[in-house]
């Protein structure tokens, strides 16, 4: 995957990843600035544009906390889990690090 971003649609900054080989991770901290949602973007070896909505809604601050995780299949298409929830919020930029 080329050129892969992944950004917090209105308002929110845009994190570039740069190239992304297989069977590699990449994991990033986001915070909304207000009511958006996630995307991931990328282009694939046939130099064709992917983007799909990651995290479906969220907020900035409490009482939303979220996460979210998307997987490129070989298909090229994007599979994605959003786990946002309502409530304390458990998970931080401390997940990134343990």
């Amino acid at each position: 995957m080329r050129l892969v971003k992944v950004r917090v649609e209105y308002g929110g900054k845009q994190r570039d990843l740069g190239d992304v080989g297989p069977g590699r991770t990449r994991r990033v901290f986001v915070e909304p600035q207000g009511e958006s949602h996630v995307s991931l973007e990328f282009i694939d070896a046939q130099n064709r544009p992917h983007k799909a909505i990651v995290i479906g809604y969220i907020e900035q601050g409490e009482p939303y906390c979220g996460r979210g995780e998307a997987t490129i299949l070989p298909s090229g298409d994007i599979d994605s889990k959003d786990e946002t929830t309502i409530g304390p919020c458990w998970l931080s930029w401390l997940d990134f690090v343990f």
